[in-house]
């Protein structure tokens, strides 16, 4: 894969990687340091070895004790982390995430969510009905769009089109789908057709 995209390799050594958390100055394309905050803070899911029927099932240290609880403590010196602040609401086990920003009752404008099927994490989002995962009490605004893409990963519909042919890889039609319904959106939303 280095050979075909660029971006450095995640440093494999804990010390390492936390050093490199650690730094506060944004490089202008690193975000892991932002994305891990907010899951310490907000959302609570982080990338495991835990579990079974998985090919990194092998890798025992990658544990949430590993990657979530220590990893807010050593990187943002966040003592004895306990997970995501709990929200102050009628249903005392909410987090405050949750009540700030909805959950899965979107309201607003102007907004289009697309996920991947292959995206550990579109299990936590706001789905299509039909797809796998969809929480019948979802409950979007007018003019909130979720899009789901079959056979993609993690923010594949933000590549340009057809980015991986010259690697012999084509855009599915599901992803040729997703981009034009994304693209019609934005062009509605800013009044340009």
């Amino acid at each position: 894969l280095c050979r075909y995209f660029p971006q450095k390799c995640v440093p494999s050594s804990w010390k390492d990687l936390v050093t490199e958390l650690q730094l506060e100055e944004f490089d202008g394309s690193a975000s892991s340091r932002q994305w891990i905050y907010q899951s310490c803070a907000e959302f609570g899911y982080f990338q495991t070895t835990e579990g079974d029927g998985h090919p990194f099932t092998p890798l025992k240290g990658c544990t949430l004790e590993v990657a979530g609880k220590r990893m807010c403590e050593d990187v943002y010196g966040i003592s004895d982390y306990k997970g995501p602040a709990l929200g102050g609401g009628s249903d005392v086990d909410s987090y405050a995430s949750d009540e700030h920003y909805g959950a899965r009752n979107v309201q607003g404008t102007n907004i289009t969510m697309p996920n991947g099927s292959c995206d550990p994490w579109h299990s936590l989002g706001v789905l299509e009905e039909g797809a796998p995962f969809y929480d019948e009490s979802q409950r979007l605004a007018e003019g909130v769009e979720a899009v789901f893409i079959d056979g993609t990963a993690h923010c594949r519909d933000m590549y340009a089109p057809d980015v991986f042919a010259v690697y012999g890889i084509e855009d599915t039609d599901a992803v040729k789908e997703a981009h034009a319904r994304v693209k019609a959106n934005v062009y509605s939303y800013i009044g340009a057709n």
